[in-house]
């Protein structure tokens, strides 16, 4: 079995932003140029999931050792999108899950999320904002059936709140803020 595996979700459609989001620029890099290099600064089985936008995304993480995974389904929301990668990842035993719009989480952090889950590989490594958990985060191989479960726009946080005795938080405030509607957008440039 594969150690780690990254699922990097970049399907979505953007619908406030209005924009392909993943193609965003940021210090030079599009957004899903930025998350495939921290995905990759982890882990060798990078897989990015696309959806919506798949040409412009997928042309671009084409200079990027990573597997690139179309969801046809992708309208169907994010839940729909992560079952499908998952399903393609059960010889692994461990997924970091990560969105390709969160770029003010620096890289150390995946890095101290991965160092984690290879001390505690059973428990749930994930992001803390306020005492809140939340992604990125590394879920262990038996947790994967319940991320396949989720419905339409319930995301891997779900399993994480509803498991927090099986959770190890590492803080992340950055982890508050992706780029989702047209105020993130100036944040992000400001």
């Amino acid at each position: 079995m594969i150690e780690l595996s990254v699922l990097v979700l970049a399907g979505g459609e953007s619908s406030r932003l209005k924009v392909c989001k993943q193609m965003i620029d940021y210090h030079g890099n599009t957004l899903i140029a930025q998350a495939c290099r921290r995905a990759l600064s982890v882990s060798d089985n990078v897989t990015v999931v696309t959806g919506a936008y798949r040409h412009r995304v997928e042309a671009e993480v084409s200079k990027f050792n990573v597997n690139i995974l179309y969801t046809e389904n992708w309208k169907q929301g994010i839940a729909v999108s992560l079952a499908y990668a998952v399903k393609r990842e059960f010889n692994v035993d461990r997924l970091l899950i990560m969105y390709c719009n969160q770029p003010f989480i620096p890289a150390e952090h995946y890095k101290a999320l991965v160092e984690a889950s290879k001390k505690e590989p059973k428990k749930i490594i994930a992001s803390s904002v306020d005492g809140r958990l939340t992604i990125p985060a590394v879920i262990p191989h038996h947790l994967f059936y319940e991320l396949t479960t989720l419905e339409k726009e319930e995301t891997a946080d779900l399993i994480i709140q509803d498991r927090e005795a099986e959770v190890i938080a590492i803080d992340c405030p950055q982890a508050e803020f992706s780029v989702n509607t047209p105020a993130d957008m100036a944040k992000l440039r400001s």
